[in-house]
């Protein structure tokens, strides 16, 4: 019932010149007239939020990013077409054009990329769909989704896998004093970035007289960065989530991103 939601995810390209650094995913979202395209602060960054540490080998981070936007060439098929697009990630002088949490920086791992008024992207925002339904109350153990390219797979165009999560932490709480939940799933490499879904359960009425429980309204959940154990390939099977509430502070808050050489004990 909620696929059309996959229409709101793209896979995302990060690079350093010509140079592929890494694979991850992002999601349009609406605030006023201007679409963002959301996703987590290491990916934009290229570096470890804990330490402020280049992620790659080499030192290399990111100077501009890929993505792509889907549109009909045959709605009444379902056929489906790609646009793809290329924005920088600073302004050629170290000064970033992405922007990260206004008073938390780098310790919230989300960050965004303001792509304007786009009419054509604004259709495709995963917060102005016509089942988006914020108010929606969740609860602990309950069935989440995760949308993203776990491995870069990409086996439909550039639609995403949708990865079953349950909620493991109580979802108006923050996990370890952080605006953060954690999920009791198994995720991987490329998802970063992606979209956590809530959907509300309705049951429907079938012709020959049964029921079935499917998927009817959704919220926006948060946004996915990463397992809460990364020594282990399989660890506690926790994966974290930032609460959707970060999404507003970021785009109000128009803070510049930057980074700091840190030492810190938190968990993530």
């Amino acid at each position: 019932m909620l696929s059309y939601l996959s229409l709101s995810v793209t896979p995302l390209r990060t690079f350093y010149e010509e140079g592929l650094l890494g694979s991850a995913t992002g999601f349009f979202y609406a605030a006023g007239q201007e679409v963002w395209l959301i996703t987590n602060w290491h990916v934009l960054s290229g570096r470890d939020p804990r330490t402020g540490q280049a992620r790659s080998s080499m030192g290399a981070v990111p100077n501009h990013l890929q993505f792509f936007s889907s549109y009909a060439i045959d709605e009444t098929s379902g056929h489906y077409d790609w646009n793809s697009e290329t924005v920088p990630l600073d302004e050629g002088a170290g000064q970033a054009i992405w922007f990260q949490h206004p008073t938390k920086g780098q310790a919230i791992d989300v960050a965004a990329i303001n792509l304007g008024a786009r009419a054509d992207l604004m259709a495709l925002a995963i917060n102005r769909q016509k089942d988006h339904q914020p108010q929606i109350s969740s609860n602990i153990g309950e069935e989440l989704y995760i949308l993203g390219y776990p491995l870069g797979i990409e086996p439909l165009g550039h639609f995403p896998i949708w990865k079953r999560a349950s909620l493991a932490t109580y979802p108006t709480a923050n996990a370890f004093g952080k605006p953060a939940f954690l999920m009791d799933t198994a995720t991987r490499e490329g998802m970063s970035g992606a979209p956590v879904i809530f959907p509300e359960k309705q049951l429907y009425q079938m012709n020959h007289g049964g029921i079935r429980i499917g998927d009817s309204r959704y919220k926006l959940a948060g946004v996915y960065s990463g397992r809460f154990e990364g020594r282990d390939e399989l660890g506690a099977s926790l994966a974290i989530g930032w609460h959707a509430q970060v999404i507003d502070e970021i785009v109000s808050g128009r803070a510049a991103g930057t980074f700091m050489i840190r030492t810190t004990d938190e968990p993530f």
